[in-house]
């Protein structure tokens, strides 16, 4: 599973769900609303800190990192 999976699109599709989209484009548009949501309300967060966390992983040779 990729980092992704874990956190942004558990939040992306959480809107979306029991609504029936008639059109691929109303579809592709909805998932777009969903994605500027995120972003704007700072729920990608996890995601944007990703790049930061793996380096300390990193530097810490897989050690557990308290605080993460």
């Amino acid at each position: 599973m990729i980092p992704c999976d874990y956190d942004l699109f558990a939040k992306m599709k959480e809107p979306l769900q029991g609504i029936r989209y008639n059109t691929r484009e109303a579809i592709i548009r909805a998932v777009g609303r969903s994605l500027l949501d995120i972003n704007r309300s700072g729920r990608a967060d996890g995601v944007r800190r990703l790049p930061q966390i793996w380096q300390k992983v990193v530097h810490m040779g897989g050690d557990y990192i308290e605080g993460m």
